[in-house]
C-alpha cells in the first residue's frame, strides 16, 4: 500500500512519561452523575478513556443506557460508540473509582442527553489538562512565529513540513499515526460544509501528496457539529483514509484553519482523534 510522504523530521522533542492520575476527589456535577478523578494519591482512578459505568439493576434502564450513551458515531470510518458502557448492579468501591460513573439506582427517567454531554466535556477536559502538561513547545512556538496564534501540539508530534501559509506536523508512526495541519484560506466569503470540503481539497492537494505522482490527500466528507468541521479524508488513487477534525476561524490574515487527522488502519479510531482533538481547543 502506498502512503502519505511524510514530513521530514525538522523538530525533536523528549517524551515525557504518563502524567500521574488526577488528585482531587471531583464532586456530582448533577443529581445521580459522579466523575472520579482521584483521591490525594489514597484512590487511583480506574477506566479507560471514553468509558463509563452505569450502575442499575433495572434491566430496562441498563439496555436504554447502552444504546443511548453508547450511540455509534458515524462520523468515524467504522462506526463506533461515542461511550463504552459497563453495567453493574449495585455500586461498590471499585465502581466507585471508576473515572466516569452514573449511579442510577432509583431512577427511573434519566436524562440520557445530559448525561452523555457531561461526560463528553469531562473528557475533553481531561484532554485539555494532559496536553498542557504535554505538548511540543519548539512546534508550538513555530506554528506561532508563523499565524500569530498559542496553540498546544500533541507532543508525539515531532516532524513538520512547511507550505505557503501552511505547516503539517505529525507523530511519522508507522500505526496510529496522529497529525495537526494549520493553514489560512481566504477571508472573503462565508464558509459552509460544501465550501470547506473544495477549500480543504485545494489546499491538501498542494500541500499533502502521496508516494506517486497523482496521488494526493482529499475530502470524502465534511459534516459541521459541535462547532467544528468533522469527517473522512481519502487519498485519491489510493486506500488510504481515516477521520479527520477542523476548527475555522476568521482573523486578520484569513480563515484560519486548524485540523488534526488520522491514520490508524490497524485499529480503532476514536480514542486517537478525540485525544488529539484537545489541540482544536
Amino acid at each position: 500500500m502506498s502512503s502519505i510522504v511524510h514530513p521530514q523530521k525538522v523538530i525533536s522533542f523528549p517524551r515525557t512519561s504518563a502524567p500521574p492520575r488526577p488528585r482531587k476527589i471531583g464532586t456530582s456535577i448533577f443529581l445521580f452523575l459522579m466523575l472520579l478523578t482521584g483521591c490525594r494519591g489514597e484512590l487511583k482512578q480506574t477506566g479507560g478513556a471514553w468509558e463509563v459505568i452505569v450502575v442499575t439493576d433495572n434491566d430496562s434502564i441498563a439496555q436504554v443506557a447502552k444504546d443511548s450513551l453508547g450511540m455509534a458515531d458515524t462520523l468515524l470510518p467504522q462506526p463506533e460508540p461515542m461511550l463504552d458502557v459497563k453495567i453493574e448492579k449495585q455500586s461498590n468501591p471499585l465502581t466507585r473509582r471508576h473515572r466516569n460513573m452514573v449511579d442510577l439506582t432509583g431512577v427511573t427517567s434519566p436524562d440520557w442527553i445530559k448525561i452523555r454531554s457531561q461526560i463528553i466535556n469531562k473528557e475533553r477536559e481531561r484532554t485539555r489538562q494532559y496536553l498542557a502538561k504535554h505538548h511540543n513547545k519548539d512546534a508550538g512556538k513555530v506554528v506561532k512565529e508563523t499565524f500569530g496564534i498559542d496553540i498546544l501540539v500533541p507532543e508525539e508530534m515531532t516532524k513538520m513540513k512547511r507550505g505557503e501559509n501552511f505547516i503539517w506536523l505529525s507523530s511519522g508512526t508507522a500505526t496510529g499515526m496522529t497529525n495537526l495541519c494549520i493553514y489560512l484560506l481566504p477571508n472573503d466569503e462565508e464558509i459552509d460544509e460544501q465550501k470547506f470540503k473544495e477549500k480543504r481539497d485545494s489546499v491538501m492537494k498542494c500541500n499533502m501528496p502521496g508516494e506517486k505522482d497523482g496521488m494526493y490527500m482529499t475530502t470524502g466528507s465534511a459534516h459541521r457539529t459541535e462547532g467544528m468541521y468533522r469527517g473522512l479524508w481519502e487519498m485519491k488513487d489510493d486506500m488510504m483514509g481515516g477521520p479527520y477534525s477542523a476548527t475555522v476561524t476568521r482573523t486578520g490574515q484569513g480563515l484560519l484553519v486548524k485540523e488534526v487527522f488520522v491514520y490508524a488502519p490497524e485499529g480503532k479510531k476514536r480514542n486517537l482523534i478525540k485525544r488529539i482533538e484537545g489541540a482544536l481547543e
